[in-house]
């Protein structure tokens, strides 16, 4: 089922992460006769890492002073990456109400708007796709049964993460030693699973995969066998995820799920 975009000028839609720009326009119900302008963060000047600051904003404003009579459609992907400077910015532009303008800002994260454009937003959800959808992108690839139910496991849905795992050697041979590794610590020992904290050291990155994975198979695992035991491990699992997404300490987050 497509997402409605409804008549207000600004739409927020979030998206999983890995779901893929590619594939999105697929599930939204846009009207065909419009103009599309898409604007995505980049390196500016001085900078480090990809933005949208206020001269992106700028720039689109500019957009939208030229005439045009047709319809105009502002895809703006990553829009978590708006600064606060460029947010209020924006907030000016949905302040002066245009019929013949919408903005469709899609973001991983909603809770990084300032309440003031949420509240002037239609917000909107995309769900992973299902299990046939996910299928019929799969099997393009013409991949051997036990690579296509691997992929369908770890993509979740997500028809970008898909095609990476179908199409990237390197990428899918990481995916899986993660996932083999989430089954060593959840069928492991102690002592296993001490091996394994020590094996990480201070990779975050890989921590946070890791149990992003173990959390996956213990919610099957209870999905299929509800288990008291099952439950609490999964508790102090999240637990021991949120703090470490804070940039909390690695070892004794993880070493905590063990105790």
């Amino acid at each position: 089922m497509k997402l409605k975009i409804s008549q207000k000028q600004s739409t927020i839609i979030e998206i999983p992460r890995g779901f893929g720009y590619e594939f999105i326009e697929d599930f939204l119900d846009i009207p065909k006769d419009i103009n599309k302008f898409y604007i995505e963060p980049t390196v500016h000047t001085n900078q480090k890492i990809e933005s949208i600051n206020s001269d992106d904003i700028k720039d689109l404003q500019a957009k939208i002073i030229s005439k045009n009579s047709k319809h105009s459609f502002f895809f703006i992907k990553d829009s978590e990456k708006m600064n606060e400077i460029a947010q209020n910015k924006m907030l000016k532009t949905l302040e002066e109400p245009n019929n013949n303008i919408t903005f469709v800002l899609f973001t991983e994260n909603r809770a990084s708007f300032i309440d003031t454009i949420i509240s002037r937003s239609q917000v909107l959800k995309l769900s992973p796709i299902s299990k046939e959808d996910s299928l019929k992108i799969i099997k393009s690839y013409n991949l051997d049964n036990d690579t296509t139910q691997k992929i369908l496991f770890i993509a979740e849905g997500l028809p970008g993460k898909i095609v990476k795992l179908a199409t990237n050697k390197k990428y899918y041979k990481e995916q899986i030693e993660i996932i083999e590794l989430a089954k060593k610590w959840v069928q492991g020992s102690k002592y296993d699973k001490i091996i394994i904290v020590s094996g990480l050291k201070n990779d975050r990155q890989k921590t946070q995969k890791l149990l992003e994975a173990v959390i996956k198979i213990l919610s099957i695992s209870i999905w299929k066998n509800p288990n008291e035991n099952t439950k609490k491990i999964l508790a102090k699992t999240l637990n021991a995820y949120k703090q470490i997404s804070k940039s909390g300490n690695i070892k004794i987050n993880l070493l905590s799920i063990i105790i």
